[in-house]
């Protein structure tokens, strides 16, 4: 699930889930011979690869808690990039200028999550955008880098919005009653 191409399109980055088990594995699309990249808990989910290609970041649970890890994209270490005390982190997306990760933040529980920012080394960088009482998840960074696409149950259903990176602006795309969810941006930057 969540298969996530490589900036060059040459490999394919996914989870595998085998009973109560979940990695990330990465697939050369020549060879189309998968292998694990990364099994740092029971549960390594939402894997995105830098920009540049060099690294994934994606979620991990080994203390109870989903924090955000890295990992080179050719495999080895795993070093965890986020220590959220008494919440979480999850579902990242890279900025394209591969400076910063915008993730999901929750404290502490799941029904209530603002979209934070982070450094690749770490450096917490406060929020996009203002605090809620909302479920804000599943961000993707525009191509330009001047927004972000997420769902948002803000309004009382899961539906999509985009965040002005700038300015805090925010504009609803969807109003439905289905559920939304997993928006990703066309490579022109003209829908999502």
């Amino acid at each position: 699930m969540t298969p996530r191409f490589s900036p060059d399109g040459h490999s394919i980055v996914f989870v595998r889930e085998r009973g109560e088990d979940s990695d990330i594995l990465v697939i050369d699309l020549s060879t189309r011979r998968p292998r694990v990249l990364a099994d740092a808990s029971q549960y390594d989910l939402d894997p995105a690869v830098s920009p540049d290609g060099r690294a994934v970041v994606f979620e991990s649970s080994p203390s109870g808690y989903a924090q955000l890890h890295l990992v080179p994209s050719g495999g080895g270490p795993i070093e965890p990039i986020s220590e959220i005390l008494h919440g979480w982190a999850t579902f990242p997306a890279w900025a394209p200028d591969g400076g910063t990760i915008v993730y999901s933040c929750g404290r502490p529980s799941y029904e209530t999550a603002d979209l934070c920012l982070i450094s690749p080394s770490g450096r917490f960088r406060g929020l996009l955008g203002e605090a809620s009482q909302s479920q804000e998840i599943e961000p993707d960074w525009s191509n330009d880098g001047a927004a972000v696409a997420f769902v948002s149950d803000r309004a009382g259903n899961a539906d999509i919005y985009l965040i002005d990176v700038d300015n805090g602006r925010i504009t609803r795309l969807t109003d439905e009653s289905s559920h939304d969810a997993d928006p990703a941006w066309s490579p022109d930057d003209r829908t999502i």
